[in-house]
């Protein structure tokens, strides 16, 4: 199951698992219990009792058995107030809930798409990419509503608005969702990320890092499917590597327009 890497590719949102989520970024988990029913009220879903307590296999075989319903299902009231809680809460419990507010709002569960998009607008600050990892979950999740017009550019205002996100993976994964929109205001942005820490680094207008690598691949990828072809772009290469990589993708990008 390779759902963060399709929908940070730019993939179908298909289907969603905890398990890749937390072995990309580096959260654990306990192991799982006897499963049990899923909970549902009000003819919805909420999640199940253990939702926090399944071991990531679980977890996963849980969630694909809900993607493979036959109906679309939307959430409980009371199944979206418990995952909204979660989102607020760091690693884990937000990781999962905004696993499962993706699925409801890839199967057309607008109280769950907003949901994400509020806490994203939330611009929560996290001391670890592990605390932030709901957040880059759901902008990540949102990447596949992004053909709204107003995600897009609500999305966008993460990125390149007055008051963008504080997190630098989480904004540059709204970029990614943003720019999959075909919406390129982003670009000038991720290309900033490309060159960070480099001698072609220009003013920075977020808070210096040295732990680059993952959203300076994350940028290289999204940068590399806007512009139609594969990239060489590596974190760990010398100075002048990336920025020759950040060039070639800053010059097929040109081509392309």
């Amino acid at each position: 199951m390779q759902w963060i890497r399709s929908a940070l590719l730019g993939g179908a949102l298909a289907t969603v698992t905890a398990c890749s989520i937390t072995n990309r970024l580096g959260l654990t988990e306990p192991e799982a219990r006897r499963p049990e029913t899923a909970a549902t009220d009000d003819g919805g879903f909420a999640p199940w009792p253990d939702w926090l307590a399944l071991g990531p296999r679980s977890f996963e075989e849980r969630v694909e058995a809900l993607a493979a319903q036959p109906k679309p299902w939307l959430l409980a009231r009371q199944g979206l107030t418990q995952l909204v809680e979660a989102l607020g809460q760091p690693g884990l419990p937000a990781t999962r809930a905004a696993v499962l507010l993706a699925h409801a709002a890839a199967a057309g569960d607008e109280a769950a798409r907003e949901a994400l998009l509020t806490r994203l607008e939330r611009r929560a600050y996290a001391p670890s990419r592990s605390e932030a990892a709901g957040d880059i979950v759901a902008a990540a999740a949102l990447g596949a509503h992004t053909g709204a017009a107003k995600v897009a550019a609500r999305l966008a205002e993460l990125v390149t608005g007055p008051r963008p996100h504080p997190e630098l993976d989480v904004r540059v994964e709204c970029a990614a969702a943003v720019l999959g929109a075909q919406r390129d205001e982003v670009v000038p942005f991720l290309l900033a990320v490309l060159r960070a820490e480099t001698p072609a680094q220009g003013a920075l207008d977020w808070p210096r890092t040295t732990s680059l690598a993952w959203a300076k691949l994350r940028a290289a990828d999204a940068l590399a499917v806007r512009a139609g072809q594969a990239h060489e772009f590596r974190p760990d290469a010398s100075w002048q590597d990336q920025m020759d990589a950040a060039d070639s993708i800053e010059a097929a990008l040109r081509e392309g327009y």
